[in-house]
């Protein structure tokens, strides 16, 4: 009995710990906002979720874009048809600044995020 309850304790113990640091997190995020003027938001496609600050929807939407591929370490255009990384992004990229799953949320196409990402890759190359 006693090393179910200790199994217990740990695993409360360990969930508040768990939520502590993502209270913090999300503290830190607002911080972070109010410091640079930008937005917080919550971004999900797929297998991804993140919180970013951004200044628009788009641009979280390219940031999320951006994550998955250098996560996948793909970031050159002709490697994009093949199927790696750990994160896969669905056909559209839900955006909200109040939370995920909303069903406020905007959805922008992935194909559109995705475009643009290659688009701001591209003209940051030039420079």
């Amino acid at each position: 009995m006693s090393q179910v309850l200790s199994k217990f304790h740990s695993r409360t113990v360990f969930s508040r710990i768990v939520q502590t640091a993502a209270g913090r997190m999300l503290r830190i995020l607002a911080k972070l906002e109010s410091h640079l003027g930008m937005p917080k938001y919550y971004v999900q496609s797929g297998s991804f979720r993140g919180i970013v600050a951004r200044e628009n929807a788009q641009a979280a939407a390219r940031w999320a874009v951006e994550f998955v591929m250098k996560q996948a370490g793909i970031c050159d255009p002709e490697e994009l048809e093949r199927d790696v990384g750990l994160f896969r992004l669905g056909k559209t990229i839900g955006v909200s600044q109040r939370g995920f799953s909303r069903k406020d949320r905007v959805r922008i196409p992935t194909s559109q995020a995705v475009l643009e990402w290659m688009i701001a890759e591209h003209s940051n190359e030039k420079r």
